[in-house]
């Protein structure tokens, strides 16, 4: 795992030194109802994603390189069957300078969402039923509805905006950053949360313990419905009313 996360790091730290001059553009779309399940899957660069009221995926991604060589070699990849779409890209042995920016929307209450990326932030906006989101290098910003979400990042934040009611169970797990987490006042959930190295808070009546090494937080908030597990290493958590 360590030998994982060093590589991903220098793969990002590289990427950064050099400017993008070439540029493609892919755009597609798929028919998808809301019983369909989506994958994204990324390399390196920004997944930005929102739901629409219409049965069908739009995708644009954005590939820049520092040369024309290393943009022919970088591919993004559809697979499409039975109602489930696949996308994700793949590079030759050894390229390193480039990324690949998706802009995708896809039908509200979509059944399942499952996002990943090793460097590069994931940014969510809509109603959905199952959302996953996991990236390496990069924050992660949900803003929506759910019946269940799992949000993990190794080097980065977590923001998640509940809106409407609370319908849901949620999970996440950062190692370096911050979770920060806003609800309606009246939400329904009984929490459990962790962190290491970093500081507490809730607006919500909840039990916080501080220890010589790291804080936790128990609590049921009204009639404890839902589930909220929170952990992090290295950063702070906060709870919020709304």
């Amino acid at each position: 795992m360590k030998t994982k996360l060093f590589f991903a790091t220098l793969f990002l730290l590289f990427s950064f030194m050099f400017s993008y001059e070439y540029e493609e553009k892919i755009e597609k779309s798929f028919n998808l109802t809301k019983d369909g399940v989506f994958k994204l899957s990324n390399i390196n660069g920004k997944i930005i994603l929102s739901t629409h009221n219409k049965n069908e995926v739009l995708i644009k991604a954005v590939k820049s390189a520092s040369k024309k060589s290393t943009l022919d070699n970088v591919k993004v990849n559809f697979e499409y069957k039975d109602n489930k779409l696949k996308v994700y890209t793949n590079k030759h042995r050894g390229i390193c300078n480039f990324k690949v920016d998706f802009f995708v929307k896809l039908p509200e209450q979509i059944k399942y969402v499952k996002l990943e990326s090793v460097n590069g932030k994931i940014d969510t906006m809509g109603k959905f039923a199952t959302m996953n989101s996991n990236t390496v290098n990069g924050k992660i910003m949900f803003e929506g509805s759910f019946t269940s979400t799992n949000l993990k990042t190794v080097n980065g934040s977590i923001k998640l905006y509940v809106k409407g009611d609370l319908k849901g169970n949620i999970s996440t797990k950062a190692v370096n950053g911050s979770v920060n987490i806003k609800m309606r006042r009246n939400s329904n959930f009984t929490v459990n949360a962790s962190t290491i190295n970093g500081s507490i808070r809730s607006d919500f009546e909840a039990s916080i313990t501080r220890g010589l090494i790291g804080s936790r937080m128990e609590g049921t908030v009204n009639e404890g419905k839902h589930t909220i597990n929170i952990k992090t290493v290295n950063g702070s958590i906060k709870l919020f009313k709304i």
